[in-house]
């Protein structure tokens, strides 16, 4: 009977310690698929052209601006990238730039802000198939 109960203890003991090991090797392959994703995603946002839809900020801060080079110039660009599927074929892909700028006075007065000039692009391309 003892030698039953023992057989018994170190196969549960294998099965407790077996499940640990394969529940990390499951997360392991998830953790590399969501890598995978990860540096895909990384890689579109860095095409200019890819179909995806994004709105960066970007924010320019000018030093030593004005009467004494002591004022602060802000030009606060927001850039939105909109795909558009115009046909089965073809797509568009917007891309503006809206610049809001904070300019401080030359004569002493109070900063103005304001919005600069709107730039726009809309280059097409073709439209990628998945196999």
């Amino acid at each position: 009977m003892r030698t039953a109960s023992w057989i018994t203890t170190a196969l549960a003991a294998c099965l407790v310690l077996s499940l640990p090991a394969a529940s990390s090797a499951e997360d392991a392959a998830g953790q590399d698929a969501r890598q995978a994703g990860t540096e895909q995603l990384a890689k579109a946002a860095q095409n200019p052209v890819a179909d995806m839809m994004s709105v960066p900020f970007q924010d320019n801060i000018g030093l030593g601006y004005g009467p004494g080079n002591g004022q602060t110039q802000n030009v606060l660009n927001i850039q939105p990238v909109i795909p558009l599927h115009v046909t089965e074929d073809w797509n568009v892909i917007t891309r503006t730039i809206l610049p809001i700028v904070t300019q401080p006075s030359f004569t002493g007065g109070a900063a103005t802000t304001g919005l600069g000039n709107l730039t726009t692009t809309a280059p097409r391309r073709p439209a990628r198939r998945s196999p």
